[in-house]
Formats: structure tokens, C-alpha cells, sequence
């Protein structure tokens, strides 16, 4: 039986290695802060930097780059650089430059991976491939559509009333949080799906799929740093595939 054998790397070689991969990172540094397109832009150097800035607030602080965003801007003012990537404006009259007339903007990729799906038709990069996908669904967001279903929204305002009336005076707590998010639940898988799982009628509004959503939230930040972490293709099976070919 043969083996194979494996010189040890050198001491030499792997210091070369290091140097090399220390001088690169100096120079994406370097790069970064001062030739960037983005290098003129207001912003804390460290989120010029890297996204390891982004990490921090938003996987170790669980969620928290969003209101560091907001104090960022109270700091550097209405245009800040968020990351080495991005830049983000604070300014309505900014709103009719980006949305004013037919033009069309191509989704942020890095952005689209938050959730692990990119190749759903909200997470679709190009624009042309966007209005693709969207076409299908267009007719579900007519005038017609919507007020032909809105009988169904007011029966579910009437579940959510009842509900919430069976707390008066009983001196019990109501989670608003979850009446609202069964409410939300119950019309969308009505509209979507034609049958809803009647989280509305559930005693104190608690069987709803928030927490399933909460960890789905709290699990996007890592994913979106480390999109490797999503599994691509997982196995559905006989009955669940043939549930969603029947929908």
C-alpha cells in the first residue's frame, strides 16, 4: 500500500504567506478609506473598513445596526456610509429622485441573500428578470382584487374585535403583539392561499406563527454575513411537494 507523504511547509513559506496576506489587507485598507468611490462620504472609519462593523450591531447586539444607523446620522448628517459598500440617506426629498419616472434600479445582491432564498421574485437582482416574475402576481394586487376580498378583511376585524372584548374586565394581559400578528396571518394566508389556520380564534391569540418569523429575523443577520450557512436545496417530502404543486 502506497502513502502519500506531505512536506511540511517551511517556516520561511508560511511567513511569506503572512506578509503577503498582511500587505493585502493594508492595502484594501488603505484602498477603502481613501480611493474608494464611496472614500469622500461622511461615516465611522471602522464601517468604511469592513462589515465586520455590521456584524457587531447587527449578530453580537442581535439587530441593533439599524438604530446605530440613526445615530449615525444624527452625527454625520443625512448622507453616512454604512459599510465599505453602501451609503444611506436620511433625506425625503431624496424620494422623488429615486422613484420619480420609469426608472429602474437593479436589487442590491448582497442584500437579496439575506433570508437564504435569492431566487424568489423579491429577492430577483435584475430588474428585467423582476418584472418577469412579478408578472403572475399582478392581478392579485388589482383595484378589483383587493376590494373584491375586503368582505373577508372585515370578518377577520370582527374575529380580532371578539377576541380582544373577551379581555374586558377580566383583569387579564392581552398581547396586542399577537392579536395583530394573528390578524396579519389569517388575512394574508386568506388572500394568498384561500384558507387561513384561524389564529384569530385561538384563546388569547397564541397560536400564530411569530416566533417562527422572530427566529427566522434574528437568524437573517448571521445569514446575511454568512450566506453559506443557508442549505440550498433541502428535501421536501412526497406529501409537502405535492401540497405546494396543489397550491
Amino acid at each position: 500500500m502506497e502513502y502519500l507523504s506531505f512536506t511540511r511547509p517551511s517556516v520561511a513559506a508560511v511567513g511569506a504567506l503572512a506578509a503577503l496576506y498582511g500587505t493585502y489587507l493594508f492595502g484594501l485598507v488603505v484602498y477603502r478609506l481613501y480611493f474608494s468611490p464611496l472614500a469622500d462620504f461622511p461615516g465611522p472609519k471602522l464601517a468604511a473598513i469592513s462589515k465586520w462593523y455590521e456584524f457587531y450591531y447587527d449578530v453580537v447586539l442581535r439587530g441593533q445596526f439599524t438604530f446605530q444607523i440613526q445615530r449615525m446620522h444624527k452625527k454625520y448628517g443625512p448622507i453616512v456610509r454604512i459599510n465599505p459598500f453602501e451609503l444611506h440617506i436620511e433625506d425625503s426629498s431624496f424620494w422623488d429622485e429615486l422613484y420619480t419616472g420609469n426608472k429602474e434600479y437593479e436589487r442590491y445582491s448582497w442584500m437579496s441573500g439575506r433570508f437564504g432564498a435569492n431566487t424568489t421574485t423579491s429577492s430577483t437582482v435584475k430588474s428585467d428578470l423582476h418584472s418577469i416574475r412579478r408578472a403572475p402576481l399582478n392581478p392579485m394586487f388589482s383595484k378589483r382584487s383587493i376590494t373584491k376580498f375586503e368582505p373577508i378583511v372585515h370578518e377577520k376585524v370582527e374575529l380580532l374585535s371578539s377576541g380582544i372584548a373577551t379581555y374586558e374586565g377580566s383583569g387579564r394581559v392581552l398581547s396586542l403583539n399577537n392579536a395583530f400578528n394573528a390578524f396579519a396571518g389569517d388575512v394574508i394566508a386568506s388572500y394568498c392561499f384561500g384558507f387561513s389556520y384561524n389564529q384569530l380564534e385561538s384563546p388569547g391569540f397564541h397560536d400564530t406563527f411569530h416566533s417562527a418569523y422572530e427566529a427566522m429575523r434574528k437568524f437573517a443577520h448571521f445569514g446575511l454575513q454568512f450566506p453559506m450557512v443557508f442549505i440550498s436545496k433541502a428535501p421536501v417530502e412526497n406529501g409537502g411537494a405535492q401540497y405546494i404543486q396543489d397550491v
